[in-house]
């Protein structure tokens, strides 16, 4: 005689409500955690550490399932009334903190954008002359010669994470076109509105009468670099290709020797270039 067959377990109405409050409250606690986590984003921000998207996505994940996990544990999800209450407040929470978090990081960016233009590179600005003043006969500044804790400016600190050393080495000119470009593409200009060259060679004079020539392409030097003497004697020359200063910044001195001024920085504070 053959054993009675075991019927397979049914799934109750009861138990397809109970899991769809779990699944619910799962949900909820994923909600509810993003805008916790941009507050943390923004408390963490003033205070200018590393934040990146790893750390938010990191602190998110174990935020989110943490909430999901003693909702669970303490039977949350089974008071349907309260849930249903949660739920609708998690949801306005949600709205309301996209809100807000979008407009704060739109001021935030708009004051971070002001602040690397009136502080930054009003300060490189500011440094860059000096230098100039104090060292008439040199035509291009280097990074290192103007940042540093002996220098004109004591340090650089980046805002959004811009990177000041693409800006040198700078020749005398280079405060006309003085611009930092971010990551995401934006430029920030010193000057406002910006100055844009032509294609074409541009001739810029000092009022001393020595004048500098410079050949821009798409908008950035890209071409050969010449200066000259009030007298028309050479006084400097260099390449830029995109930019960038490619090979030596040669300086010419008043007794015929010639200096690159990116590799002997000391050569040329001693040796004054002239007719």
């Amino acid at each position: 005689m053959n054993p009675p067959l075991e019927s397979p377990p049914t799934t109750t109405p009861s138990d397809q409500a109970a899991l769809g409050r779990k699944v619910l409250w799962v949900v909820l606690a994923t909600a509810v955690a993003a805008p916790l986590v941009w507050l943390a984003e923004f408390l963490v921000l003033c205070f200018r550490p590393a934040w990146t998207e790893w750390h938010q996505g990191g602190i998110y994940a174990a935020l989110s399932a943490s909430l999901a996990w003693l909702g669970l544990k303490r039977g949350w999800h089974s008071h349907t009334k309260l849930l249903r209450g949660r739920s609708f407040a998690a949801a306005g929470l949600l709205a309301l903190a996209t809100l807000v978090a979008v407009t704060i990081k739109k001021d935030r960016l708009s004051y971070e954008v002001k602040m690397i233009a009136g502080s930054n590179l009003r300060r490189i600005a500011a440094g860059t002359e000096q230098f100039f003043l104090e060292y008439p006969h040199r035509i291009f500044i280097k990074y290192d010669e103007l940042v540093g804790p002996l220098c004109y400016i004591k340090s650089l600190d980046p805002i959004l994470d811009e990177d000041y050393h693409f800006l040198f080495p700078m020749s005398r000119h280079g405060l006309d076109s003085l611009s930092i470009t971010l990551s995401d593409g934006r430029r920030i200009d010193w000057n406002f509105p910006p100055i844009v060259f032509q294609d074409g060679a541009h001739t810029s004079r000092l009022p001393d009468g020595r004048r500098i020539e410079t050949t821009y392409r798409g908008g950035v030097p890209d071409g050969p670099f010449r200066a000259y003497n009030p007298d028309g004697s050479p006084w400097g020359e260099a390449n830029y290709v995109k930019g960038r200063i490619v090979g030596p910044a040669w300086l010419y001195t008043r007794n015929g020797r010639k200096i690159d001024e990116l590799t002997d920085a000391e050569a040329t504070h001693n040796a004054p270039a002239g007719p």
